[in-house]
């Protein structure tokens, strides 16, 4: 279900039209009939679907995320998240707005930009770094975003060859000392090294200086000088 999140990129404008708020409307209101009118209307198949949500979650290797780590280091992944004490919602909560909250001058500068791509790249990234069940085989989604964004810093700290040495160093050290996969953090390495790319992303992007003005505004800043 989580995947809906990215009809929200069909609310931000292009440099060819605005925000499309129709056909946004049309897809929430179609994934709203096919989650709770099978229930509604009494299907077996569909009975009990939404009460079993909060279950036992997935955590550790299998599910390197925010709410995995949470869950490792709390020791408890069976407590539904609905249910007291909350410890396990109310962190996983604070780190997701403490995430979007850093995130906004960079999405305020994507907006100005008016690039869809970019706009898919960045949300595949933020999605999958909020997301309480990002499986190992769905960061597939980043592979390509990671790529495009990381380039510039990749260049700037000696090229590929140096992130490729700094993976395996930590692979072939945590195999030595026989504590792969064995704590918290070497558990949720993908999870770790995507926080680490999107934070030097962001960074990077808070030191650019203003992105260049779309080409309809740089004309009318040409004929106001030309006029003037």
């Amino acid at each position: 279900l989580l995947p809906i999140a990215f009809l929200t990129l069909l609310l931000v404008p292009s440099r060819q039209s605005g925000p499309r708020w129709r056909l946004f409307l049309v897809g929430m209101a179609c994934f709203v009939v096919l989650v709770f009118a099978p229930g509604l209307l009494g299907a077996p198949w569909a009975s009990g679907f939404l009460a079993n949500l909060p279950a036992e979650r997935p955590w550790g290797v299998v599910n390197p995320s925010s709410l995995g780590i949470v869950d490792t280091i709390l020791g408890d992944h069976v407590t539904p998240l609905n249910q007291p004490p909350y410890r396990a919602v109310a962190l996983w909560s604070a780190y997701v707005a403490l995430m979007l909250a850093l995130s906004i001058p960079t999405f305020r500068r994507l907006w100005r930009r008016r690039k869809p791509v970019e706009w898919v790249m960045a949300g595949a990234i933020v999605y999958a770094l909020v997301a309480p069940r990002m499986m190992i085989y769905s960061y597939l989604l980043v592979l390509v975003p990671v790529l495009v964004l990381a380039a510039p810093l990749v260049k700037r700290i000696g090229g590929l060859p140096v992130v490729v040495a700094v993976i395996s160093t930590q692979a072939i050290l945590g195999a030595a000392s026989g504590r792969l996969y064995g704590d918290p953090w070497s558990a949720n390495l993908p999870f770790l090294l995507l926080l680490s790319c999107w934070t030097a992303h962001l960074v990077v992007g808070a030191n650019r200086g203003p992105s260049p003005a779309p080409p309809r505004a740089r004309a009318r800043e040409r004929t106001k000088h030309a006029n003037a």
